[in-house]
């Protein structure tokens, strides 16, 4: 079991680590030398700039990887996708409040990056995203490619201050014979587009604007059912008892699991939430190391458990995949009643209330509508109301799935 988590745990922190048929589509690449080359290339729905593709020449060709020793521009499909070669100066600054420099001017240095084209004509403009970094640059006709500046820093007083370097920078380039309004102009995608489509209409030159095929969110409805096999370890502080019992079950279960895919990375991440229906009842031996009788340990255990997280899809075709999952559960408990005979004749009975949280890993396939998984739920203490008592409740579920619509 500790191998199943730790396995899970890699992959969703590290998905890069499996591979699965990401799509090839039609494309081109430019090499050093001028040539362009028609290919397929590996569309990864880049949420940030690449620093390499994967391409085909033939759809039954071998995979090659290309990368920005090789290859000066690449694109995908009819005026989505388009990325240059590009060597800039550029400015690394942090925007991140806790992250701010105190100097005002930019500090550039000489990169080498593939900038995405979101306009090409007279006036040309670009962007670079890397986690937590933006930044737009632009050129005029056949001018070196600069960066748009905008830096947050904080002056002399310790407050945060901005520099929007950037609208003069627009004002001064983007002249059109009468100056235009930039006070307000933001550092964002949208706005500084129609500045730079507004400039070339009124030159009257000739433009294209690449738009990305944006993929749509999607929302997913699915029954779970399912059988659990459970361990309740239960530990009662001062009576000098414990009582461990291992494999419970097959408990019966049932969900019903809404599941959100997101609109970036070709929709292989989604947000799940999958309210179930569980029940746990079981009467055993009390285990009592120091007492010459034993006695017993009755468990009646139900309640709405709300599974919430993020899951990671690698897909094999448009039918199949394999998903993995992290979850946090917030348990809430409808009856919680434990009882166990102490001595002979007298029984103490403990009812738990209180909500409860804890994880749960998953790793599953899905073919067409249907789905299996196996899922492991870490300790939940299903007695957290009591100091003195501790009933940690644990482990793994195989879950059978059926999309209502898909």
């Amino acid at each position: 079991m500790k191998n199943l988590i730790f396995l899970l745990f890699s992959f969703l922190v590290f998905p890069n680590s499996l591979s699965a048929q990401a799509e090839f589509e039609t494309g081109y690449i430019i090499v050093n030398d001028g040539a362009k080359i028609n290919c397929l290339i590996k569309n990864l729905d880049w949420l940030h700039n690449p620093d390499k593709i994967e391409y085909k020449l033939e759809a039954t060709s071998a995979v090659k990887e290309g990368d920005l020793n090789t290859i000066a521009e690449f694109g995908i499909g009819d005026k989505n996708v388009r990325f240059v070669r590009a060597k800039v100066e550029m400015d690394r600054s942090s925007n991140l409040a806790k992250k701010l420099e105190t100097t005002q001017q930019p500090i550039f240095k000489e990169e080498t990056l593939f900038l995405k084209v979101i306009i090409d004509g007279k006036a040309s403009l670009y962007d670079y995203t890397e986690k937590e970094l933006t930044r737009y640059f632009f050129k005029i006709d056949d001018s070196a490619i600069e960066q748009l500046v905008y830096k947050r820093f904080l002056n002399k007083d310790n407050l945060v201050s901005v520099n929007n370097q950037f609208r003069q920078q627009i004002l001064v380039s983007l002249n059109c014979g009468t100056p235009s309004m930039v006070d307000k102009l933001t550092y964002h995608r949208k706005p500084l587009l129609l500045r730079f489509i507004k400039y070339n209409e009124c030159h009257q030159s000739n433009f294209v604007e690449y738009k990305r095929i944006k993929k749509k969110a999607e929302l997913k409805l699915a029954i779970k059912p399912g059988i659990s096999f459970r361990n309740l370890k239960t530990e009662f502080s001062g009576t000098g008892s414990e009582f461990v019992e291992e494999d419970k079950g097959p408990d019966f279960r049932i969900g019903v699991t809404l599941e959100y895919f997101l609109a970036f990375n070709n929709r292989k991440w989604s947000v799940i939430a999958e309210p179930t229906f569980q029940s746990y009842k079981n009467e055993s031996v009390l285990i009592r190391p120091f007492s010459i009788s034993d006695g017993y340990l009755s468990v009646d255990y139900t309640s709405i458990e709300l599974p919430i997280g993020i899951k990671y899809n690698v897909f094999f075709g448009k039918k199949s995949n394999l998903f993995l999952q992290c979850l946090l559960a917030i348990d809430i408990p409808i009856q919680t009643m434990l009882e166990y005979e102490r001595v002979p004749g007298f029984v103490n009975s403990f009812e738990n209330n209180r909500i409860s949280f804890n994880p749960e890993l998953g790793i599953g396939y899905v073919f067409n509508r249907i789905s299996a998984e196996v899922r492991y739920t870490m300790n939940r203490d299903i007695l957290s109301e009591f100091v003195d008592r501790v009933a940690l409740y644990n482990g793994f579920s195989v879950i059978l799935g059926y999309y209502i619509f898909n």
